[in-house]
């Protein structure tokens, strides 16, 4: 078995644990299919040869929507749902550079909310929370690595190690540690 494959399935069992640990937090389901991502696309395109980017168009869906659970209505998720589903599901058959354009969309709209969360906690509370640095340098390291297919910059193997690497350290870090968690907070009103 090659390092590759090592780090894969490395990765996948590491993810597991953040989604244990956010269990009943507002960003559990975010990291629930963070974790059954891997899983997923490994299954179907090794069993049945689906191609890699539709699975990521649809899962990148599902992350977006997930951050949107706990604040709506069950009507709204449905006809969100729905619509944007529509939406995946008339991209299949456009071409690929389409389908990793809205893929890096849906990433952006993602990193965008996460980048609003934090604004208002800082807003309201006058503090930097830690967990929402990590958020975002995640978010933008899966943006960036999109980009970096979109346009072939082909960083290769090199990419792939370090991205691993800095994903095994991130998926640690929120094994440990809660958005709520008091010792990731600095006070802004005392620096």
């Amino acid at each position: 078995m090659s390092i590759g494959y090592l780090i894969i399935l490395f990765s996948m069992v590491l993810w597991l644990f953040p989604a244990i640990r956010q269990y009943k937090t507002s960003l559990f389901y975010y990291f629930w299919i963070l974790a059954v991502s891997d899983p997923i696309v490994l299954y179907l395109y090794y069993f049945f040869s689906v191609k890699l980017y539709y699975i990521r168009l649809i899962l990148v869906f599902f992350t977006m929507l997930s951050l949107y659970l706990y604040s709506l209505k069950k009507n709204h998720v449905r006809y969100i749902t729905f619509l944007v589903l529509a939406f995946v599901l008339v991209s299949l058959f456009l071409p690929i550079t389409f389908i990793r354009q809205v893929i890096i969309l849906l990433n952006v709209i993602i990193l965008f909310i996460f980048v609003r969360r934090t604004i208002i906690f800082i807003v309201l509370n006058g503090k930097v929370n830690i967990f929402h640095v990590v958020l975002l340098v995640y978010q933008t390291s899966i943006v960036m690595k999109d980009l970096d297919i979109l346009t072939n910059a082909n960083t290769g193997v090199v990419n792939f190690y370090a991205t691993g690497v800095f994903q095994f350290l991130v998926a640690i870090f929120f094994s440990i540690f809660k958005e709520e968690d008091g010792k990731l907070l600095i006070n802004l009103r005392n620096v």
